[in-house]
């Protein structure tokens, strides 16, 4: 018999749903919580995306872990590993798995971040997204829209490269 959460995410996909959000700091549990991995796995036979708040070393490496074990299935990294320690960990990953992308809800940052994951993973691999409603939405668009990069890396982030991934039925013509 499938799970209650597997027949809820099932529920949803049937209504035009296309991914899964997952906040394990809400729900007081870690990324290695077994629910999340039938989730991951979910959401490979559906060559679907799960966005996962990353705020730490642990979450990232978490992601690390479970990204090769689900290829058909792409990872988000929220907050783009959130604490600035985790950042390099962050890109390390990114570059490692074709199916684990960045954005930019990043609610601790330096100037120069977003320049520096562009010119680091380019813009392809990052997402724009604004972890509305925990906080207003404006200061990170405000925070893409005027950074130094070009016009072109601007609305892949803003929205190109997540229409494209939309468009080419998730995962089976990766970005």
């Amino acid at each position: 018999m499938k799970t209650t959460s597997t027949n809820e995410l099932e529920r949803c996909f049937a209504r035009g749903m296309l991914g899964v959000k997952l906040h394990p700091w809400c729900h007081n549990r870690f990324l290695s919580y077994d629910p999340y991995e039938r989730t991951f796995a979910f959401a490979a036979k559906r060559h679907s995306f799960v966005l996962i708040h990353t705020y730490n070393e642990p979450d990232v490496a978490t992601i690390d872990k479970f990204a090769p074990l689900y290829p058909d299935a792409a990872f988000i990294m929220g907050h783009s590993g959130g604490e600035m320690s985790a950042i390099e960990k962050v890109v390390r990953v990114i570059k490692r798995h074709d199916n684990v992308f960045g954005d930019f809800a990043v609610s601790e940052s330096m100037e120069g971040l977003v320049e520096w994951y562009v010119q680091t993973v380019g813009s392809k691999k990052m997402l724009f997204g604004t972890d509305m409603p925990s906080m207003e939405g404006r200061g990170n668009f405000c925070r893409l829209a005027m950074t130094e990069i070009s016009e072109d890396e601007k609305r892949d982030i803003f929205g190109v490269n997540m229409k494209h991934y939309r468009s080419s039925d998730c995962l089976e013509n990766r970005i």
